[in-house]
């Protein structure tokens, strides 16, 4: 197991699903922060996912000889079953800025690794 996995797993057990569960609830008055936080991170997700999108070859190439950048077959499928659970639970919520954020970053990342997967066949 990867130290980029673990790290992935306990920003989200630790910060973003308590996040979505303050914004969702309300819990303690303190919704309406959380909520804030949550759009602001799918804003920078989104502009982040599209710089992912549009320059995916270069950064695949530039990663594919640094073992910490190249994502296990678990960490992979925990992202993007992650990112499929958030997404559903954001459209359901109507938060679409956050949903379209984690969608272009989730393609971004699945790019890349493809990407990467195919130049290290070469």
């Amino acid at each position: 197991m990867n130290g980029e996995f673990v790290k992935s797993v306990a920003f989200d057990a630790l910060v973003f699903w308590p996040m979505i569960y303050v914004a969702v609830s309300n819990y303690g008055g303190f919704g309406i922060y959380a909520e804030l936080l949550i759009s602001s991170i799918g804003v920078f997700m989104l502009i982040l996912g599209v710089l992912l999108i549009l320059m995916h070859e270069s950064i695949a190439e530039s990663s594919q000889n640094v073992d910490k950048y190249k994502l296990t077959k678990p960490h992979l499928v925990y992202i993007v079953i992650s990112s499929s659970v958030g997404i559903s639970l954001f459209l359901v919520l109507g938060w679409f800025w956050v949903a379209s954020g984690f969608i272009a970053m989730t393609i971004g990342v699945v790019m890349i690794q493809a990407e990467t997967d195919i130049l290290e066949a070469m």
